[in-house]
């Protein structure tokens, strides 16, 4: 959920062996909180029937214009949990069947509200069928947003009752000092995660390491409380992911990556309720289990991405580049002068990037460019007033047209490296790889959309966003700037036919430069085409 309380999707982590003196520096982010797929199909190129031809003022000659200079990505693009293992700790995998752990927790003092109707109800918001919940549950979403290529099991076990009442478990003690292994609490939830941990059998956590890496692939807790039990700007019943820091154990496996999230967020949207549960914020931290960070900005100054998003404001669909993070799709590379035919991302996977000398994987800084259509998992919550809350009365509308979306994406990778005998940093640095088992070293994504959490290299002084929504107006004015205001986006985001991004005016687009922020020009012009349900037509010309 957006404006969380607690802040702690994302946090980099001591790594087991260092004591890391930067730590506040790279607290990352956190957040508050029919099974039928669609049409799946892989993007393919779809050269000009015509080659258009360019009058020359000078001349007056006709000259043909190759515009068929781009290609589906080949490269292999690093798995989603990469960034994850580099910090010692493990995500959700993003292909294939995966299973989650679904533990619903009861305190002393709510056992009145564990009710069959209650356990019924998580069942359908994390595994029924789409018709059985008011949108669709965590496994639906996650297999339509994945175009097939993501299909999520699992079990709600039996109601777990924990020894605390509410109060109790929100004054447990937690560690001043953020230690890896037992008798280390960085979080009230980590007593909780340790007393089901003790109770149950082996046999269970190892049926949900499937890779047998001695962690639990993903555990998510549901508690039977309130949001916002007890109130205050600690309260821990929020809705956030987190990492419990255990050992990894292979005869009885840790839990790792884990959600927790009320049971009274199913009842939370306008229209939905216990029979027809509202998933949207356990989808979101979902989201998060599989290493995606929130968008929005947490010092509430900015809405880089336009709020407008799964993993910013809980609504619609994930954006492309989510899922070319989560291996779900693969782009158009342009290389040159191209007319491209984008069909609706939501049921293809259809996306083009720019950037020459582009590094070959999501993690470099580019120019996104998808073709949103309100359907699919776009629709219910592009309709009406969107998706509103019955505790706030505050509505979020996805885009209702169809319209082009432009974004700057800089998910350029940074690494840390510290003196083996000082645990001293010694240096940071852009890289395009991922450190892995390597105890002095580490590395994360340098550009944040939260500005206070955006690194880069010493010396280097820009603030970077991680992902930031081009508005289609191109103005330099707060009003419609997602950097320079928190409102929502509104449909003059979305680029229509007829629009033209020229290869020098990217400034007005891109905002903090003209340049992309590693210095680079841009160097294309980019004209959107003919439009219609089926696709669009961009127009992409080199300077």
């Amino acid at each position: 959920m957006p404006k969380p309380l607690k802040r702690k999707d994302g946090m980099i982590m001591k790594k087991r062996l260092l004591l890391l003196p930067l730590l506040a520096m790279l607290l990352g982010g956190c957040n508050g909180g029919s099974s039928a797929t669609p049409s799946i199909s892989t993007p393919e190129s779809i050269p000009s029937s015509e080659e258009p031809s360019v009058e020359s003022s000078a001349e007056s000659v006709s000259v043909s214009i190759d515009t068929t200079s781009y290609e589906i990505a080949t490269t292999t693009n690093y798995s989603n949990r990469e960034l994850d293992h580099s910090i010692d700790m493990t995500a959700l995998d993003s292909l294939g069947t995966q299973k989650m752990l679904v533990v619903p927790v009861v305190f002393s003092d709510t056992a009145h509200r564990a009710t069959e109707e209650v356990h019924t109800m998580i069942n359908k918001a994390f595994f029924g069928a789409s018709e059985e919940t008011g949108w669709e549950s965590v496994a639906s979403y996650y297999h339509k947003t994945s175009f097939g290529k993501l299909t999520l099991t699992g079990e709600v076990l039996p109601y777990f009752y924990s020894q605390w009442s509410t109060h109790a478990f929100g004054a447990l003690e937690v560690s001043p000092t953020q230690e890896y292994g037992e008798g280390y609490y960085w979080d009230q939830t980590h007593h909780l995660i340790e007393e089901i941990y003790n109770t149950l059998d082996a046999e269970l956590f190892l049926e949900y390491d499937q890779d047998g890496d001695g962690h639990v692939d993903a555990f998510w807790m549901v508690y039977i409380a309130e949001i916002k039990a007890l109130g205050g700007e600690d309260d821990p019943f929020w809705a956030y992911k987190f990492y419990w820091n255990r050992y990894a154990n292979t005869e009885k496996p840790t839990p790792n990556t884990y959600a927790w999230a009320s049971y009274k967020f199913a009842d939370e949207g306008v229209g939905y309720n216990f029979n027809i549960p509202d998933a949207h914020t356990y989808i979101h931290e979902t989201g998060h289990m599989f290493g995606l960070p929130d968008y929005y900005d947490y010092d509430s100054k900015t809405a880089p991405a336009g709020a407008l998003d799964m993993m910013d404001h809980n609504v619609a669909d994930h954006n492309m580049y989510s899922k070319y993070r989560l291996n779900w799709s693969k782009p158009f590379v342009v290389t040159g002068n191209a007319d491209i035919h984008l069909r609706p991302a939501e049921s293809t996977g259809d996306f083009i990037l720019i950037k020459d000398g582009w590094n070959g994987h999501v993690y470099d800084e580019y120019i996104l460019i998808e073709y949103y259509t309100p359907t699919g998992l776009n629709e219910k919550d592009s309709q009406g007033r969107g998706y509103e809350t019955k505790s706030s009365n505050v509505s979020t509308k996805s885009f209702d047209i169809n319209g082009v979306r432009m974004w700057h994406v800089d998910s350029r990778l940074m690494t840390y490296v510290f003196d083996p005998e000082s645990l001293e940093l010694t240096n940071a640095f852009w890289t395009d790889e991922i450190v892995v088992g390597d105890p002095f070293s580490y590395t994360i994504i340098g550009p944040s959309n939260t500005t206070s959490r955006s690194s880069t290299p010493e010396g280097d002084s820009n603030v970077n966003k991680l992902l930031h929504l081009m508005d289609a107006t191109g103005t330099t004015s707060r009003v419609g700037n997602w950097l320079r205001t928190p409102t929502t986006a509104g449909s003059t985001a979305l680029f229509q036919t007829g629009d033209v991004v020229a290869a020098d005016g990217w400034k007005k687009y891109i905002q903090t430069s003209a340049t992309f922020n590693d210095g680079t020009a841009v160097g294309y012009s980019v004209e959107i085409g003919e439009m219609d349900d089926n696709g669009v037509q961009i127009i992409i010309r080199k300077a």
